[in-house]
């Protein structure tokens, strides 16, 4: 039996933005950008959390407004997925009055899209906690969740256990798909807004890393692009052969990074082949992850680093 065809697709990450009002028109004009050059490859955009800064905004319900404007707005034409980050939430002047306006304004954001890209499939919300979420895409599985840092609140552990329970909720649900070597999943990416609380991911690797796929974590809060083997908290020897965790550039300092997930078709092998090439800005991992920074850090954060350093 053959392996599946899947296409290729391409989604954008973000993080950590906006914090003040000349990020929010730097956003604009980012996805502006991305809304102007969209493809068919092109599935989504998703931000790890970190929406404004709580100690300037004090988590207004305006802020929330304010992001769901410029998302939708900005960036019709193509679904957007958020989570929350400590200055969405635990970090506010009222953590639980800023958790309603996340739901009245933020939750489950894709929503917002309905129809735009009628080939993303049905998105899962776990029932107890309704910011996580889980899909499957071209053989990919894509699991979102509400792992912030900040300010530990009460309800902290509970949230630990919330997400370990839906890692493995979601791995028990495709076990057969990846114990067969079908190929029908072919890689995790997990997106959280921090590393912090590593039993959740010392889980995933007892979960996820009997299976011949790699996992690909995604996250904020660190402001600084990085790839490594480990996460915060956990060590340097996480020792786990099939793990990359990439921590995305604050926004305000570099574009979206583009992650191409090279897919399984005559067609995609062939342009697999000329389109797997390592640069300052582009890595990639496994042979079939394309990670595109477009360009990095922005050349006026560059030079004020100079500057700083000299």
């Amino acid at each position: 039996v053959g392996l599946p065809q899947y296409d290729t697709f391409s989604f954008y990450v973000t993080g950590d933005a906006p914090y003040t009002e000349a990020e929010e028109d730097l956003l604009r004009e980012q996805l502006a950008e991305i809304s102007n050059s969209v493809t068919d490859e092109d599935m989504f955009l998703l931000h790890v959390g970190d929406l404004m800064r709580a100690k300037t905004t004090f988590c207004q319900r305006r802020n929330y407004q304010l992001i769901e404007d410029v998302f939708t707005q900005q960036l019709p034409n193509l679904p957007v997925f958020l989570i929350p980050g400590d200055n969405d939430w635990n970090d506010c002047p009222d953590p639980d009055l800023a958790w309603q306006y996340w739901e009245d304004y933020l939750m489950a954001f894709e929503r917002n899209f309905m129809g735009i890209r009628s080939y993303l499939p049905f998105v899962e919300r776990q029932s107890v906690r309704q910011e996580n979420l889980a899909f499957v895409l071209n053989g990919v599985l894509i699991i979102g969740l509400n792992q912030v840092a900040g300010i530990d609140d009460v309800g902290y552990e509970e949230r630990l256990d919330h997400n370990i329970a839906w890692i493995g909720e979601q791995a028990d649900k495709y076990q057969d798909d990846m114990a067969s070597g079908s190929g029908r999943i072919r890689l995790c990416i997990v997106f959280a807004h921090s590393g912090k609380g590593a039993r959740v991911f010392r889980h995933a690797k007892r979960k996820l890393s009997e299976y011949s796929f790699p996992t690909l974590v995604l996250k904020g809060d660190g402001h600084t692009f990085n790839v490594s083997n480990n996460l915060r908290d956990i060590g340097q020897d996480f020792g786990w052969d099939l793990f990359k965790a990439v921590q995305v550039d604050q926004g305000g300092k570099a574009p979206p990074m583009r992650i191409t997930i090279q897919g399984t078709t005559a067609e995609a092998l062939k342009a697999r082949e000329v389109g797997l090439e390592e640069s300052e800005n582009v890595k990639v991992f496994w042979d079939f992850v394309r990670l595109d920074r477009r360009g990095g850090v922005y050349s006026t954060f560059l030079e004020a680093e100079d500057i700083d350093d000299e």
